[in-house]
This record gives structure tokens, C-alpha cells and sequence, in this order.
């Protein structure tokens, strides 16, 4: 089956109307000008121009587990800052030498929350001649809830990890680390946004 090919300006195609594809599929043109376009026409590699964005909601599923953002790609201060100002999370940057269990987040007495748990690569962790740093990222008592040792494992520099969660009542939001030996390097910044649920 043939399609004819048709350019329109913005804003000319009414709302409720459809579009064809070449396999003979369709998609009805919402009231706003917007048309969702089958994934067998959108190339794995598409691009869309920021300017092009409203917003953008990823249903869960579509992240792929242990995806990497680079840090490029996200916008500066994000409104991050702002939040762990009003003392809705916290972050802190661990090294090669830290070890121990250290608080992020202290609990909250009484309400569970919602987190965004954030770990971003600042130094490659390898073993070099020995061991490479270690990090968990949990809460009092379950020090992996949120990301065990294993994601950042042999994690190079510039990669983000992010992960949603609940973080209970009466449980801080801690790092537990294990300090890497001899060559072994490993650096990375954690931080969290920490909402009541109720």
C-alpha cells in the first residue's frame, strides 16, 4: 500500500481527524494538534528537540534496569537544590577512602516516604591491584532497599543511577560503604528526594 505524502502548517489539522501510515494504520489527531506516531515509524535513535517538550512522563517499564543518563543531559540544578534546601532529602559525596554506615536522610518519626534516589559515577570504581570501593544505598536495616553493591560494580565516571522507592517510617535513608584498597578507586555523589506519602 502507497501513501501520499502531505505537509502541514502547525495547527491545520483538526482535531479528531486521522492520519494513514504506509501499512495502512492509523492515528486519530487529538484536539490539541497531536498525533501518536506507531513505534514501526520512529527510528530507535529519534531525537526530540527540547523546545518540542512540554512534558515528558515514562511509564513504568520503559527505563531499561541499571540505565545510565549522562550528566549532560540533565538540566542545571534541576530544581534539586531548592528541595534539599527545605529539607525534603540530602546528598553527599563519598570517596575511595570512606567506610562505614552514613546518614543521608534522617528518619522520619512517623509517615512513610516517597524517594528518588540518585547515584551519580564521580570515579570510576575498579579493583586496580586489590579492591574497588563498595556501595549500598538503603535504609536502617535492609542497607540494599535501594541499590546493592552489585549495580555499581566496574561503574565508569559520568554514569547516573536512579531509582524510585518507599522509604519507611523510623528508617533513615543511609550509604554503607567499604573503603577500596591498595590501586582500587571509586568516587560517587548520592542524593535523595524524600516526600511524606501522606
Amino acid at each position: 500500500m502507497s501513501a501520499t505524502k502531505k505537509m502541514f502548517t502547525p495547527g491545520t489539522i483538526p482535531g479528531g481527524g486521522e492520519v494513514m501510515f504506509p501499512d495502512g494504520s492509523t492515528a486519530t489527531v487529538a484536539l490539541d494538534g497531536s498525533v501518536q506516531v506507531p513505534n514501526a515509524y520512529v527510528a530507535s535513535d529519534a531525537a526530540i528537540a527540547k523546545s518540542k517538550l512540554g512534558a515528558l512522563a515514562i511509564a513504568d517499564g520503559d527505563v531499561a534496569a541499571g540505565a545510565a543518563i549522562a550528566a549532560s543531559k540533565l538540566a542545571a540544578g534541576g530544581g534539586v537544590a531548592a528541595l534539599l534546601g527545605a529539607g525534603l532529602g540530602g546528598s553527599a559525596t563519598y570517596v575511595k577512602t570512606d567506610t562505614g554506615t552514613k546518614t543521608l536522610v534522617a528518619a522520619h518519626a512517623t509517615k512513610d516516604r516517597a524517594v528518588i534516589v540518585e547515584v551519580h559515577i564521580e570515579q570510576t570504581f575498579a579493583d586496580g591491584d586489590t579492591s574497588q570501593l563498595i556501595l549500598k544505598v538503603g535504609e536502617t536495616d535492609t542497607v540494599e532497599k535501594f541499590f546493592a553493591s552489585a549495580v555499581f560494580t566496574g561503574a565508569t565516571a559520568g554514569s547516573i543511577f536512579i531509582i524510585g522507592a518507599v522509604n519507611t517510617a523510623t528508617k533513615a535513608i543511609i550509604a554503607t560503604l567499604t573503603a577500596a584498597a591498595g590501586t582500587g578507586t571509586g568516587s560517587a555523589t548520592v542524593t535523595i528526594i524524600a516526600m511524606p506519602t501522606t
